[in-house]
């Protein structure tokens, strides 16, 4: 990993190099291991975690709800709004890399004294967030769609027997 790989982060797309200069001192390496998971669901958001290598997958529970690529960030969510983790991230089948910001650090760089790195850091995460939706829309729809067909099929089974049985007792009918 090179030092500068967590500027090119979606979430720093628009910041100038002073900007960049007020992060940096925020920014430490991270690294997990094949499958290690990164934040639990449940639990208070220390940090958040911008993907540099490797991917990152999100689930609730059982269901994946998404596989997050390099560039990415993750848990950030709860660091804004102060809530528990409402997933789980686990790093891929190659593990993962990358960089943190602690809850501080992220304190400190939203409530700086130029507002305006705040706006643009918002802006570039509710741009994320919105394609997080519609992908996680995407992803209850094909679900969704599965259960349906399933559903069908169950039905179709029930009514196939239904016509054996119906035919059973039409022969059985005098006459």
């Amino acid at each position: 990993m090179q030092i500068e790989d967590w500027k090119t982060n979606i979430l720093f797309e628009g910041l100038n190099q002073q900007h960049l200069q007020i992060i940096e001192p925020h920014i430490y390496p991270l690294s997990f291991g094949i499958n290690e998971v990164i934040m639990n669901e449940g639990e208070e958001g220390s940090f958040l975690f911008l993907i540099s290598k490797g991917r990152v997958t999100i689930r609730k529970t059982e269901l994946e709800l998404a596989v997050v690529q390099p560039n990415h960030v993750v848990g950030l969510m709860a660091l804004i709004d102060g809530n528990p983790r409402s997933a789980t991230a686990v790093a891929g089948d190659s593990g993962a890399e990358g960089y943190g910001i602690s809850k501080n650090g992220w304190d400190q760089i939203s409530n700086h004294v130029d507002a305006s790195i705040t706006s643009k850091l918002l802006i570039n995460y509710l741009k994320y967030q919105q394609e997080a939706v519609r992908n996680t829309n995407e992803l209850g729809l094909t679900e969704a769609r599965g259960r349906i067909e399933e559903e069908k099929k169950r039905v179709m089974s029930v009514i196939e027997e239904l016509k054996e049985e119906l035919k059973v007792i039409v022969r059985q009918l005098p006459g």
